[in-house]
């Protein structure tokens, strides 16, 4: 009897020495995963506009709980990232546009790979249920304006996306055999002429705050993007969606990407790639980032929407939007905004000043104080 109770303690203090040291392991293999999450997370940049932060935040912490987060402003974005690239210091993966990729590029180019995540396109909103568009290119548009002014307004004073939202209309300044480029100095000469034209003749379709304008009912139409779309459901009133007018060349809808450039291949930047592809991820931050999702299961859903059918075939019959250096492009939409403001630009004006504050920006600065 004495034998066996000496027998059931030393097992007793065995099983009991047996589960502590097994806790102790788990204690201890916990302790170094944290260790290791904490010394290799995820390094994330996103490329966002200052409207979208809080809700980007939450839905990056809700993906990816351990990964380092760095977000760039659209305004700014270029420069913050190729100087940190330059200084050596790299993400694991990074969403932006496309057309900056190029740039990016010129100081690493040695991605893993390059995807779009996201499509960006244009389209011409109208109010109401309207089944057929009365204009089909600029040309008929500009003639259409004519008489109907309050269909669409231009901006008094244009921004680098607003400049983006007429593309096509830009395009159709000069023929591509001539200018191959949107926002050549040239085809923006001509543009100039034509809006100042146009302003002289037919001030009403010109207004300081266009999308205000048009939420307010005060034109029919207006050319915009996704984000559009969500604001649009939102007042529960119709609208219909129609391809942009195309230019006199045939050249129509253009499509930009909000892409992820993946620049390693190990298996954490691997599970961020399928999260960002996933179904779930991308019916979580679609309308977020005011985008339209490349995932094909969520596509397919989405195409059920007459609207976003419209815009979604957009995405496959557009070509990509050009790549201009956003300090470049800020600059020439310094010089287009310069000369609206003149009341007298086609009378003061020859092409070849016009020129010239195009292609010398110093002499821009300079002759802006003179004019």
């Amino acid at each position: 009897m004495v034998y066996k109770k000496i027998i059931q303690n030393i097992l007793t203090r065995q099983a009991k020495y047996s589960y502590n040291a097994d806790v102790m392991i788990k204690k201890i293999i916990i302790i170094i995963f944290l260790l290791f999450s904490y010394s290799f997370s995820l390094e994330l940049w996103l490329t966002i506009d200052k409207s979208q932060e809080a809700a980007t935040q939450k839905l990056v912490k809700k993906y990816f709980p351990q990964a380092n987060v760095t977000y760039f402003y659209w305004d700014t974005a270029l420069n913050q990232i190729t100087k940190k690239i330059t200084q050596n210091k790299l993400p694991d993966v990074l969403l932006t546009g496309h057309t900056y990729l190029p740039f990016i590029a010129q100081y690493y180019s040695n991605f893993e790979s390059v995807a779009p995540l996201y499509w960006d396109v244009r389209a011409l909103y109208v109010w109401g249920d309207n089944p057929n568009l009365s204009v089909v290119n600029w040309q008929e548009t500009l003639f259409f304006l004519q008489n109907h002014t309050r269909f669409m307004a231009f901006p008094n004073q244009w921004t680098v996306d607003e400049l983006y939202n007429y593309l096509a209309f830009f395009n159709d300044q000069l023929p591509f055999w001539i200018s191959t480029s949107p926002f050549s100095s040239q085809n923006l000469l001509y543009t100039i002429k034509l809006l100042t034209t146009l302003k002289k003749i037919y001030p009403a379709l010109f207004k300081d705050k266009p999308v205000e304008a048009f939420l307010k009912k005060e034109n029919e139409a207006i050319i915009s993007g996704p984000w559009m779309y969500n604001i649009l459901k939102k007042q529960k009133a119709p609208f219909t969606v129609f391809p942009v007018p195309k230019s006199q060349n045939g050249i129509q809808e253009f499509k930009g990407a909000y892409v992820g450039i993946f620049f390693n291949n190990d298996s954490a930047t691997q599970k961020t790639k399928d999260i960002l592809n996933s179904y779930k991820f991308q019916k979580d931050s679609w309308q977020i980032f005011n985008l339209l999702p490349t995932n094909q299961k969520l596509e397919d859903e989405l195409y059920e929407d007459p609207i976003l059918k419209v815009l979604i075939d957009i995405t496959k019959s557009s070509r990509w939007a050009s790549s201009v250096e956003p300090n470049s492009l800020k600059e020439k939409v310094d010089v287009l905004n310069f000369f609206l403001k003149k009341k007298n630009t086609n009378e003061k004006f020859n092409d070849k000043k016009i020129l010239g504050f195009f292609n010398n920006q110093i002499y821009f600065k300079i002759m802006k104080w003179f004019n």
